[in-house]
């Protein structure tokens, strides 16, 4: 007799085969069944991650680089803090129900910061390609207490549930991130 759980390995297998295959077909919308939900979604969305890190790659660097950064997108989903590039970023754990609030609440903390530069978020739906948001911040806060870190707070409101590829960049600082929610 085979147990609950051994039940359900069989069709979770089969729907992400078929998530997977739509995936890899190009087809325009992808919904995130709550099986999926926490999957890896740098093996979901590869073209999208391959395109983000190859403009990661070409984005400037520090000419006083002793050694470079690797550039690559990180799953942040199920992560409090997560770091790509020259980013730390988060708390991505607690953001689904900030977001039911209505609200937003990530910050990011670029590796090398400075007062003048504007930190760019550009949030890209992996459910709907076309729907992309662009967000301006240029607002630098000091931790509490003071430990000498500078980070940018943000009230980021994503306009829908689902798969995100949030690429930030400032200065010479560039990362990215794959957020499910």
């Amino acid at each position: 007799m085979m147990s609950r759980l051994a039940a359900l390995r069989v069709p979770l297998l089969v729907v992400a085969a078929l998530f997977v295959a739509r995936v890899r077909s190009g087809a325009q919308t992808v919904a995130l069944t709550p099986q999926l939900r926490f999957s890896h979604l740098i093996q979901l969305f590869p073209t999208e991650v391959r395109d983000a890190e190859a403009e990661g790659a070409k984005y400037p660097r520090p000419s006083t680089t002793g050694s470079a950064t690797a550039r690559h997108c990180v799953d942040a989903s199920n992560h409090t803090v997560a770091k790509s590039g020259d980013f730390t970023a988060g708390p991505f754990d607690i953001y689904p129900s900030v977001w039911q609030q209505g609200l937003g609440k990530l910050w990011w903390r670029p590796a090398r910061p400075r007062v003048s530069d504007t930190l760019v978020v550009r949030a890209t739906s992996l459910n709907d390609r076309m729907l992309i948001r662009s967000y301006r911040l240029t607002a630098l806060a000091h931790s509490i207490p003071s430990n000498g870190e500078e980070f940018y707070p943000s009230g980021i409101h994503l306009p829908r549930a689902g798969a995100w590829l949030i690429v930030t960049s400032v200065g010479t600082n560039w990362g990215c991130f794959l957020f499910a929610f």
